[in-house]
């Protein structure tokens, strides 16, 4: 605030010293003072807005996604998709991610701080990564073509577009080809040239997704979590992730059929292992919430912790594709990123046949807009507290939130073949699958609405009366619902 002070005492002086040589005087001085009573109160607040950031460089950086570029990715999905594909009847839910926390709850979690984690989309070489009109992270030189036909890829390959691969997601019924873009062209480019010259087929960007984990908390000792409080050895359920290391030790005895969607030498295993630890982990005192039940294992990540874990959007969809194939009723997808068509239309037609899927809201913070898939309608949203129930700081908001698990400090397989605390929306979102994969044991649609009501009446109302944008329905995982809240490490 200082050295502001004094360059505008500088500039004051400057300007009073014109203002004494200028003739007539009375326009001038009129006009500098009305531009002095601009500038310097601007600039005194911009000092004390300098000082609060400085008290406040502790704070997480919760808002940094845009609204302004949800609201017009979600325009560009409704201009692009219409009634030949289904898409025109799937309304977005509400963007209630403006809604304040009324309850007086959202207090500092006890988790160790990680504000200075950055989340996956800012772990990434900007020089060599492209983005789309609003600014998320896409595959580079790719675009999607969904459900063209001879015709299309004809004209494709006639501007200059090469088809990579092509997709055949039958269960589905939708056909994707993955195209490249020609050699100095943007994907933003490319993609507007082939919606131009070919309105009848739906193009999109292959958009990247990153799984809900936030920084580890501090390691912990395995601790007992609670006995196993069902028998699941009959129950499947089915999860979107990163790969799983099925040596791990708490995962070493567990049914794990695994398929990749990725071409990878290595694959990430981290988020998927503690997730599935979660799950169907079981050994010595430590137990999943579904012990022996089968864990369909789709990988969809690739890269590494330095560059930053992704997945696509096609490989979504054909993790997808492969669930519903193995007629696995619940699909638990810890991950997020922005709308995409051809995931709004993989989740809806699986929705349509009578599977269930649960994913995470995010991680972005209270302000940040919804993340897909959690926000698509017919997907259970779920968001954490902590073991004092309350909201997890970080975990996104928004009219689109269901339910509420715990997901703070919770104990889970960690990559180094021990355990450790864990903090996310990720981590909250296995205690609702679990609890739907233990009543919808098949695909079916009319079954998976009654559920759905069923855990609306038995979650406990936390926050506003009814539902909320931070809570949901309320809290799942309480001792009436089934399960016993000692899932969070103690302590």
């Amino acid at each position: 605030m200082k050295a502001s002070t004094t360059i505008i005492g500088i500039i004051f002086a400057v300007m009073s010293g014109v203002l004494l040589l200028n003739s007539p005087a009375t326009p001038t001085i009129s006009s500098t003072v009305s531009w002095l009573s601009i500038v310097v109160p601007t600039a005194m607040a911009d000092d004390e807005a300098d000082e609060d950031e400085d008290e406040d460089e502790d704070e997480d950086e919760d808002d940094h996604l845009d609204d302004s570029r949800q609201e017009d990715q979600e325009d560009d999905a409704d201009d692009s998709s219409d009634d030949r594909h289904e898409v025109s009847d799937m309304d977005s839910k509400s963007d209630g991610s403006h809604h304040e926390d009324q309850t007086g709850k959202n207090h500092q979690d006890d988790e160790v701080d990680d504000s200075h984690q950055e989340s996956d989309f800012e772990q990434t070489d900007e020089a060599n990564d492209e983005f789309d009109h609003q600014g998320f992270i896409v595959q580079v030189a790719e675009i999607l073509a969904i459900n063209a036909d001879d015709t299309s890829l004809e004209l494709i390959e006639a501007l200059g577009f090469a088809v990579l691969r092509k997709q055949n997601l039958d269960a589905l019924n939708i056909s994707v080809a993955v195209l490249e873009t020609p050699v100095g062209i943007s994907v933003r480019d490319a993609i507007e040239r082939l919606r131009q010259s070919d309105p009848n087929t739906l193009y999109e960007f292959n958009h990247l997704y990153q799984t809900m984990n936030a920084n580890d908390a501090i390691n912990s000792a395995l601790k007992k979590v609670g006995p196993s409080m069902v028998n699941a050895n009959d129950l499947s359920i089915g999860l979107i992730d990163t790969a799983v290391d099925i040596r791990h030790k708490a995962l070493h005895d567990s049914h794990i059929i695994h398929q990749t969607f990725v071409d990878a030498v290595e694959l990430p295993m981290t988020h998927g292992t503690s997730i599935a630890s979660l799950l169907v982990g079981n050994v010595n005192d430590f137990r999943g919430l579904l012990p022996g039940a089968t864990l369909y294992s789709a990988a969809v990540f690739s890269g590494d912790l330095s560059v930053g874990v992704k997945a696509n959007a096609a490989s979504l969809a054909a993790a997808l594709n492969w669930l519903v194939k193995q007629q696995v009723a619940v699909i638990n997808m810890s991950l997020s990123g922005p709308a995409n068509l051809l995931l709004q239309v993989a989740v809806h037609k699986t929705l349509n046949r009578g599977h269930a899927i649960i994913a995470a809201v995010g991680n972005d913070g209270p302000a940040a807009p919804p993340l897909y898939p959690a926000a698509y309608p017919g997907v259970i949203a779920v968001t954490a507290v902590d073991k004092n129930q309350r909201i997890y700081r970080r975990a996104n908001r928004g009219e689109h939130v269901d339910f509420s698990a715990f997901g703070v400090n919770v104990l889970a397989a960690d990559q180094q073949a021990g355990f450790r605390s864990f903090s996310g929306t990720s981590y909250a979102t296995p205690v609702v699958s679990a609890l739907l994969a233990r009543r919808l044991k098949t695909p079916d649609a009319s079954h998976q609405q009654r559920l759905l009501l069923q855990l609306q009446q038995q979650a406990t109302d936390m926050g506003e009366t009814g539902h909320d944008s931070v809570f949901g329905y309320g809290l799942l995982g309480s001792d009436n619902t089934g399960f016993n809240s000692a899932l969070t490490d103690p302590g």
